[in-house]
């Protein structure tokens, strides 16, 4: 009998709590294995929720596949490992469920992820270092939503290597520039570019030439970068003036 058969067929454990997804989906999960894994669940069993008196758990906030997922992680008998597909989901489910050792595993891997990508900024391709950013940005984004602060400040220090360009899709706007208003720091923060007229034609030479799909990273970076907090653009920012006053 395979691990994977503990989760998706009933019976298997004595203890057996069924999880409910959208669309009808199931998973039969050990009691104990959930109540190990998650202060969370532990307590939802001790106060007798009407869940745990009628056996089930309504799941209709998760995912199904991203939380079978976690559940091969957690299996004593299968531990998948955190790796490049999973971890993004897998973190925001520790996080939520306070599993404070695959936070750290994810977290771990997270890192290892921002090492490898600050290698790409040495790539000609423009879209090839924009994809990279696009990782940094997804991850600096979850460790944010999880309240990972030094891996937020570390996703941050890599994404400024890269350079403005890189990081906003448009280059450096130039302050006071003859005909231009001066715009405060917080004004491109907000904005995400501070762009000049010389910046549009750049946005419009560059990027509208290139097919506006949603495998195209340049567009995706861009995106990601407008999206996040206004709070994170400024430490990005910030950050990338830093770099640039030690050059």
């Amino acid at each position: 009998m395979s691990v994977m058969d503990h989760f998706t067929e009933s019976g298997k454990s004595s203890d057996e709590i069924v999880l409910n997804f959208d669309k009808g989906n199931k998973l039969y999960v050990s009691e104990s294995l959930l109540r190990y894994a998650s202060p969370v669940f532990e307590t939802m069993f001790e106060q007798k929720f009407k869940e745990s008196e009628t056996r089930e758990i309504e799941m209709n906030e998760e995912d199904y596949n991203d939380f079978f997922e976690l559940l091969l992680n957690l299996h004593p008998g299968k531990q998948k490992p955190v790796d490049e597909q999973n971890v993004l989901a897998l973190v925001s489910l520790a996080h939520k469920y306070q599993m404070d050792l695959l936070l750290n595993r994810c977290k771990e891997k997270m890192l290892d992820m921002l090492h490898r990508l600050e290698k790409e900024k040495n790539k000609e391709s423009p879209s090839e270092r924009c994809r990279a950013v696009g990782n940094c940005f997804e991850i600096l984004i979850k460790a944010d939503n999880t309240k990972l602060e030094d891996l937020s400040t570390a996703a941050i220090q890599v994404i400024a290597s890269f350079g403005y360009t890189t990081i906003i899709g448009s280059p450096p706007p130039v302050f006071g520039q003859v005909g231009t208003p001066l715009r405060s720091f917080s004004q491109v923060a907000s904005t995400g570019t501070g762009e000049t007229n010389g910046a549009t034609a750049y946005k419009e030479d560059k990027q509208r030439d290139v097919a506006a799909t949603i495998d195209d990273p340049i567009k995706q970076c861009k995106e990601l970068f407008e999206n996040i907090p206004d709070d994170l653009k400024v430490r990005v920012l910030s950050q990338r003036l830093a770099f640039c006053d030690k050059q």
